[in-house]
């Protein structure tokens, strides 16, 4: 009836999502309980803390600025540096392009104590401008930029 990849999958995604089952029913849990609770004992109570103590929305509202921020920054770097780098002709548009892309290669590990030391140095630490700027340019967006819009006629 069932085939063995069916009981498989099934197995599979118990195993996953068991783990989430025993979390959500932990979380409404009276507070101070100790394992899972009779469905009359549920309450929301835990969310409710959650939401008050520990400032929900405004870290959603930190989040959405600078996400907003970023992307918006991004786009316009990006297509402004891909649009001069596919349709202007200049000399040592190539090695700019390749430094462009060599950037991809660099980890975001090994930048983080320069970038630190220049937000300091502009104090910025603590501040939107930290998160966002760091990231207000992105060589993949400048590169996928550059090569895509020579394909597209004016």
């Amino acid at each position: 009836m069932f085939s063995i990849s069916t009981i498989g999958l099934v197995l599979g995604a118990a195993i996953v999502l068991l783990p989430l089952a025993i979390v959500v029913l932990a979380s409404v849990a009276p507070p101070g309980s100790v394992g899972i609770a009779r469905i009359s004992q549920w309450t929301g109570e835990n969310y409710r803390n959650a939401w008050e103590k520990g400032q929900f929305l405004l870290a959603f509202a930190n989040s959405t600025i600078v996400a907003l921020a970023v992307t918006l920054l991004q786009i316009i770097t990006s297509t402004l540096a891909g649009y001069a780098l596919a349709r202007s002709r200049f000399w040592g548009q190539q090695t700019i392009l390749v430094i462009v892309l060599a950037t991809l290669v660099i980890p975001f590990q090994l930048l983080v104590i320069p970038i630190f030391l220049v937000l300091k140095w502009g104090h910025l630490i603590n501040t939107y401008g930290a998160l966002i700027l760091p990231t207000a340019t992105s060589g993949f967006g400048i590169f996928s930029d550059a090569t895509i819009l020579p394909n597209h006629s004016s």
